[in-house]
């Protein structure tokens, strides 16, 4: 049996070399050297657009989709498919919103949530031989997508909500939490008007407008990809994950491409990208008053054509300022594995039952899948601070026994994972420097996981039973809501499209 003293104590880095103004470009080259990457190269380019008008952030992944998909001013699509595939591994389109962390942090205290980064990448790979192929390629999305494709978009928005709308009665748990988090943070919200329920009524307006008026909708993209490429070059970052010979190999393509492929700077110049750590966001206030809306914080249910349910409930367990402590991260996964599990799913029929916490606003979730169940659920949630006392005063309480080792060394393993990718180790990495995560953020958290007592269970539990601002929301069917109003619940019935 594994002991603590076979875990590694030390926070995994990972490489990672930063260049302003690389090659006099103006854009950050952020560099990762592993030892081997089979001769391939991986890259990522990157643009910040938080210059884009908040009303058009439903238009972010349709974009996307053109640039990636549509073909370009001298390319049809099949042509543009076929260039990609005969000179890389692959090259997609993605956005990106990630939170910040205060400048200096090396704790995990929860923030106000109005600091976040928003940019849009387009990634690719190719052997290091093929990299002036894949930049030309990246260079020919980024400025000459064809956007005038009234068809394309037309199908892009019907595939769309067809998956939109059939994945919520399937995979309704990601939906209910996801629409949890967009009650406490801007960054939740966002994450639910873009890609949750409320997504699913913008892209059928989008859809009649472009069926209707595609003037003016093209319009809009044109604009939105104006108002992108206009952006300083301080909010561009090329990031690069390869091994030695291959960084070497691509030097000169990279500094072709930043020095003669990106966007004339405009004269003048923009103004400086704000420094987000410290900044608000532009889209806070627009968020915050369609939070008020749109998201007010209470009962949820979303009704869908369903013969089991999903069922969410959340709150803050931390208030502004204070710390999240690394312990959370094993009471978390305890929970879901022991009392969750042996409630929710065993012995009351759910297939599955999970625990978040969100150390960035001090939020903790539970959601059910496939639950035959509504209120049971709920009271079983409610249960879950005393199974915390309990197992703290008798199988916990050795805090050196196999009870509690288990617990951390299981957080510890979802920590760490699996083997890594150089891609992913790159993209981490990344994240990382974006997010503003130190490294001694990283190692205290570590530090205070392994450090975790039959104190911090009680600690945790006095917490969950004086949660503030909960919430409920649930992904059912009309008998669910009939259930949960024998209950006393008076739900607030939230239109799928």
């Amino acid at each position: 049996m594994l002991t603590l003293a076979d875990v590694d104590r030390k926070a995994t880095e990972y490489p990672i070399e930063v260049v302003d103004n690389a090659f006099q470009s103006g854009v950050t080259l952020i560099t990762h050297e592993v030892e081997s990457s089979s001769g391939i190269a991986y890259a990522d380019f990157g643009w910040d657009i938080s210059n884009i008008a908040y009303d058009d952030i439903p238009l972010i992944f349709l974009l996307g989709q053109l640039m990636k998909e549509a073909g370009t001013t001298k390319l049809t699509d099949v042509e543009l498919r076929q260039l990609i595939g005969m000179n890389t591994g692959g090259v997609f389109v993605s956005t990106e919103f990630l939170g910040v962390w205060p400048e200096g942090a090396d704790d995990h205290i929860v923030t106000s949530g109005n600091n976040f980064r928003t940019m849009m990448f387009i990634k690719g790979k190719c052997t290091s031989d093929k990299s002036m192929e894949l930049f030309d390629i990246m260079r020919q999305i980024l400025l000459e997508s064809n956007l005038d494709s009234k068809d394309k978009v037309i199908t892009f928005l019907k595939e769309n909500l067809s998956d939109l709308e059939s994945s919520v009665p399937s995979s309704g748990h990601s939906y209910a939490a996801r629409r949890i988090r967009s009650h406490y943070s801007p960054l939740g919200f966002v994450g639910e008007k873009t890609s949750g329920v409320m997504s699913i009524s913008s892209k059928k307006v989008l859809l009649k407008q472009a069926n209707e008026d595609w003037p003016s909708l093209l319009e809009r993209l044109v604009r939105m990809r104006q108002i992108m490429l206009s952006g300083g070059r301080d909010g561009m970052i090329l990031n690069l994950s390869g091994d030695n010979r291959v960084l070497t190999t691509i030097q000169d393509s990279v500094m072709n491409f930043l020095q003669n492929q990106l966007p004339a700077v405009s004269d003048p110049p923009p103004p400086p990208l704000p420094d987000f750590s410290v900044v608000d966001h532009p889209w806070v206030a627009p968020i915050r008053a369609e939070m008020e809306q749109y998201a007010p914080i209470g009962d949820e249910g979303i009704v869908v054509s369903t013969q089991v349910s999903y069922i969410g409930e959340g709150g803050l367990m931390y208030d502004y300022g204070e710390k999240v402590p690394g312990s959370t991260e094993v009471i978390t996964k305890y929970l879901k594995t022991g009392y969750l599990w042996e409630t929710v799913r065993v012995k009351n029929g759910a297939y599955g039952a999970f625990a978040a916490m969100s150390t960035t606003i001090g939020l903790f979730l539970m959601v059910s899948y496939r639950d035959p169940n509504f209120l049971k659920t709920l009271e079983a949630y409610g249960g879950a601070a005393d199974s915390l006392f309990e197992d703290a005063s008798t199988s916990l309480a050795d805090n050196n026994g196999p009870a509690l080792t288990k617990a951390i060394i299981g957080a510890i393993g979802d920590m760490d994972g699996s083997a890594i990718s150089t891609r992913g180790l790159g993209w981490a990495s990344l994240e990382r420097w974006l997010s503003g995560q130190s490294a001694a953020m990283r190692q205290n958290f570590r530090d205070e996981v392994l450090a975790t007592t039959a104190e911090d269970f009680t600690e945790f539990a006095s917490r969950l039973n004086n949660w503030k601002y909960i919430s409920t929301a649930s992904i059912t069917s009309q008998s669910g809501l009939e259930e949960a109003a024998t209950g006393g619940m008076n739900l607030n019935v939230v239109s799928v499209g």
